[in-house]
């Protein structure tokens, strides 16, 4: 009875915490999209130091939370974000190709989200 007690409240400690990742992960990656999605209304006025500067803020949030990302993600997605935001910013300051630069960093934090959800795929 003693093992089923303590396999119970492991269980229920890993479902907590899961459901904790996946709060976290979404104000995570909603607080990024949303200066993302100003960086680009800024750039396609015209207002390039704004976009950089919502994009250097955004970085700035994705660098932050490392303490939390390096333990729950997958080191692949880290380093893909982490180049979209450099690519992002080098286009940004070229003026050049924002478009797909916005594109490709969006799509990369999309999927971080996605994967940090639990699903019926992803159970089975």
């Amino acid at each position: 009875m003693k093992r089923e007690v303590v396999a119970a409240a492991l269980f229920l400690v890993l479902i907590l915490l899961s459901l904790w990742n996946m709060r976290r992960i979404d104000k995570l990656t909603n607080e990024m999209t949303r200066l993302l999605e100003s960086s680009e209304a800024s750039a396609e006025s015209g207002e390039l130091d704004d976009a950089l500067g919502y994009a250097e803020k955004a970085l700035e949030v994705w660098l932050s939370a490392e303490g939390h990302t390096h333990i729950f993600i997958r080191h692949s997605e880290i380093d893909g974000t982490s180049d979209a935001f450099y690519e992002l910013l080098s286009a940004i300051k070229d003026g050049d190709a924002l478009s797909p630069a916005y594109g490709k960093l969006l799509y990369h934090i999309d999927s971080i989200s996605g994967m940090e959800h639990v699903s019926i795929g992803s159970i089975l």
